[in-house]
């Protein structure tokens, strides 16, 4: 069975967050029902969705594309086009990173190989007190499941 990659990334990122130079307080998740953006204390949500174009290679051997995207307001001195931009390249490094983990997910499952065809980049968003900057990903993710 494959590997829930999008779960698998949320548990990594998740401790990856709470060091964070931009925003430390940030969350991630897979949903984004329930969020409330237009509260006063809102913090950025960084929101991995896997897309439907991903294939499977052979058996236990999938390649994943995942869409990571970073919501934010201003934090401190910093407006909302910054933090969101810098948390962006965080998780951007964190996520081309992961391949040096190793076994995941209680040994089960493995990110071989990632890449990123070009760096996070702002999209458009309803909220204007917010910023929504996006990243795709291909992983490369072997499940012994």
């Amino acid at each position: 069975m494959a590997a829930d990659v999008e779960q698998l990334l949320v548990g990594y990122l998740r401790p990856l967050l709470e060091t964070s130079q931009v925003a430390p307080a940030a969350r991630v998740c897979t949903e984004l029902d329930g969020i409330d953006f237009d509260a006063a204390d809102f913090v950025p949500v960084v929101h991995v969705a896997e897309s439907t174009t991903g294939s499977m290679v052979v058996p236990g051997l999938d390649v994943c594309e995942v869409d990571i995207d970073v919501y934010a307001r201003a934090i401190g001195d910093f407006n909302a086009r910054t933090v969101a931009r810098d948390l962006s390249e965080e998780v951007r490094e964190w996520v081309l990173a992961v391949v040096a983990v190793g076994a995941m997910d209680g040994g089960l499952t493995s990110v071989n190989h990632v890449s990123n065809p070009g760096k996070p980049a702002r999209l458009p968003y309803d909220n204007s007190d917010l910023r929504r900057w996006s990243g795709m990903y291909r992983l490369w993710v072997h499940s012994r499941a």
